[in-house]
């Protein structure tokens, strides 16, 4: 280890060697380098006397060259320049004083994955068998199950494209042959990409030659990130930033085997696996055009779509006027990350809010266009108060943007601002007299037309003039 005085003296002996030294890899590459993976913090490198930011730089350089075990002088010396220069992942090696990644993990272990933009250098099929193998090591070892989908699937979870330079829906650029060979976004982003500009090679002993690349053990690196999983500093990790390639035994390439610490890693996220394979989910009920089990809530999206709720299923709509054979199913868990289960909605067309209920939890959800599906707020979920006196089966937002919850004949105002209680418990049936008796559930559409929904009927409701417009039968919205 180097001391702080240490550090000081070195840093005037670098501006020497950095001066003298002509070589293409100079001075600025190295402080990007350090930037980019985490070492140097740009606040420092660019701020303060010229000796701060060499001292800043000098004990950056000294942090890379201690994580990969090389000599620690704190100089960017001819060893410290070739490791620089050697292809490796695209992602941080540290961020502040945590390890990137350190804590990210996916809140279900039944993951989707897709392959979209294919590779000019191997053909869709190795590609595909090289991301199964590469997927298969990581679900031998944990409960994770991973489940290919169509790249138009509407619950993707894992990503996976080959792109060159400034490439799609990216803001990480590629940098050519050599260099970041890929890079893989922690949960619960789910994106991989890697670099075309590379020459990738899948189950070929050639790729003990320094020009080609190993696609099984990239792809099995950058899963690794997309599964949570930070970078190490052990040669031997599957997870150590530096590409290093497989080893090849008469002529065949050696199985790619997880280290202790790689295993310590995945475990301690998901835990092992078990004597058996995971339990498949069962497959999604086939639409059958007969009336829907109760109906336990629904929603319309701010986008028109209208949302069906049932268990821990879901069926989504275009608009409600779509089709009632139209509704597609889904799992309420891959669709609105966090939730098993929604027992009450409701919907702010002004703030363009969506509030969904757990019981007597209330979650609020994003919709990443992206990945055509739903992430709550990092501030949520919110226990709802503890006075109020009942969990609510319904909910809706009038356009004075007054949130009232219920459960058969009693309900409150709330502020769903503050998680507050606003009134005393009141009755529907005195200020809502015309509904029928047992409402199970409402929703608002983008127009604050209100639909409340008993076990057979949908109640269009004038929420001013405080009368039913309109009755019609579930299944001629809905049918499962």
């Amino acid at each position: 280890m180097i001391s702080i005085t240490t550090f000081s003296l070195l840093a005037f002996v670098a501006l020497k060697a950095y001066a003298l030294d002509d070589r293409s890899f100079n001075q600025t590459d190295a402080d990007d380098y350090l930037e980019k993976y985490g070492y140097l913090n740009g606040m420092s490198r660019r701020s303060g006397l010229p000796h701060q930011r060499q001292i800043a730089r000098t004990r950056a350089i000294a942090a890379f060259q201690e994580f990969l075990h090389l000599p620690v002088t704190g100089q960017l010396d001819e060893t410290t320049r070739k490791a620089m220069s050697a292809p490796r992942c695209g992602m941080k090696d540290v961020q502040g004083t945590k390890r990137s990644g350190d804590v990210a993990k996916w809140d279900v272990l039944e993951l989707n994955w897709t392959f979209r933009n294919p590779s000019r250098q191997l053909n869709v099929a190795t590609i595909k068998t090289a991301i199964k193998q590469a997927l298969d090591i990581w679900s031998k070892v944990t409960p994770l199950q991973f489940n290919e989908v169509a790249p138009n699937s509407p619950m993707i979870d894992l990503m996976i494209d080959f792109g060159t330079a400034k490439h799609e829906n990216c803001e990480f650029d590629f940098d050519g042959n050599g260099g970041v060979l890929a890079h893989a976004m922690f949960p619960r982003d789910g994106r991989l990409h890697f670099d075309d500009a590379e020459q990738w090679l899948f189950n070929d002993p050639r790729v003990q030659e320094y020009e080609y690349i190993d696609l099984l053990w990239v792809a099995t690196h950058e899963l690794g990130h997309a599964l949570g999983l930070p970078h190490t500093n052990q040669k031997e990790d599957i997870m150590y930033p530096m590409y290093q390639a497989p080893q090849v035994e008469n002529g065949r390439i050696k199985p790619l085997v997880l280290s202790p610490v790689d295993l310590q890693a995945i475990q301690r996220r998901y835990g092992p696996r078990g004597n058996s394979p995971p339990q498949m989910r069962p497959p999604l009920p086939t639409p059958t055009g007969a009336a829907c089990p109760r109906i336990d809530a629904a929603i319309t999206g701010l986008d028109g779509s209208v949302y069906f709720f049932a268990g821990n299923v879901g069926w989504k709509k275009a608009s409600l006027n779509a089709p009632a054979n139209s509704a597609k199913p889904f799992y309420i868990d891959q669709f609105f990350i966090g939730l098993k289960r929604v027992t009450a909605t409701a919907t702010s067309p002004y703030y363009g809010r969506s509030f969904l209920f757990e019981g007597r939890k209330m979650y609020e959800f994003e919709y990443n266009q992206r990945r055509g599906r739903f992430e709550v707020r990092s501030d949520y979920p919110k226990d709802l108060p503890s006075n109020l006196p009942f969990e609510p089966e319904g909910a809706f937002i009038t356009r004075s943007d007054w949130m009232f919850l219920y459960r058969g004949d009693q309900y409150v105002q709330y502020d769903f601002f503050g998680n507050t209680i606003l009134s005393g418990v009141k009755s529907m049936k005195q200020d809502f007299g015309t509904l029928p008796p047992n409402i199970k559930t409402s929703f608002v559409s983008a127009e604050y037309k209100a639909y409340f929904l008993d076990a057979n009927n949908a109640y269009l409701y004038d929420l001013q003039e405080k009368k039913v417009i309109s009755t019609t039968p579930i299944r001629s919205l809905i049918t499962c």
